[in-house]
């Protein structure tokens, strides 16, 4: 789940979304990640172009930091 990625990040700007390619990712760049410790998210079973699968994402990370909320938009 995004959240429990989300979690383990120690401040929101250490957080970096990478969009995978349409034939999907190779097993050696999912190694590379891993050993760096990246989390791997996946949007579920849809297939969405490039561009959808960007918005949806941030939105889901701003979401899950609560970046969405009425609360957050009021301390700005």
């Amino acid at each position: 789940l995004i959240d429990d990625a989300l979690a383990e990040a120690p401040h929101a700007s250490a957080v970096t979304v990478v969009i995978g390619p349409e034939g999907g990712w190779s097993d050696d760049e999912v190694n590379l990640f891993a050993g760096g410790g990246a989390k791997s998210i996946t949007l579920g079973s849809r297939v969405l172009r490039t561009e959808t699968a960007a918005i949806a994402a941030i939105t889901l990370v701003q979401h899950a930091l609560g970046d969405l909320s009425a609360e957050a938009r009021s301390k700005r």
